[in-house]
């Protein structure tokens, strides 16, 4: 009896200590593509999944994080803390030549929005 009042113990201490809550934070994808005169899409992945497509139609609830004026698109998604890799890439715009693309990575804090440009004019 003993070793098995032990045993429940040990497991109660267990699944108390590994009970952590998760932290997340945001990220908000901005773009200015709508200063090129053309219907654009954006692919945009995070940690190499793919997690939606920014378009001129997109808009973001503006809670703690905003793009700046001069980029009026955006898409905001929730991610937990840390390191995230991102990579975006325009679909098509039928008034450029080029296809714009952008990657790098971010680091997110707990209940902080962090803004990733999308420029077309770099």
């Amino acid at each position: 009896m003993k070793y098995l009042s032990s045993f429940m113990i040990f497991t109660l201490i267990l699944a108390v200590g590994c009970d952590k809550q998760s932290e997340t934070g945001e990220i908000l994808f901005c773009t200015n593509s709508d200063i090129g005169n053309c219907v654009f899409s954006i692919e945009i992945s995070v940690d190499d999944n793919i997690i939606g497509t920014l378009t001129a139609a997109s808009s973001y609830s503006s809670g703690n994080c905003a793009c700046p004026e001069s980029f009026s698109r955006g898409m905001k998604m929730d991610v937990e803390t840390g390191l995230h890799t991102y990579h975006a890439r325009e679909l098509d715009c039928a008034a450029s030549n080029r296809i714009n693309e952008w990657s790098g990575s971010i680091n997110v804090s707990n209940d902080n929005c962090e803004t990733v440009i999308l420029d077309i004019i770099e």
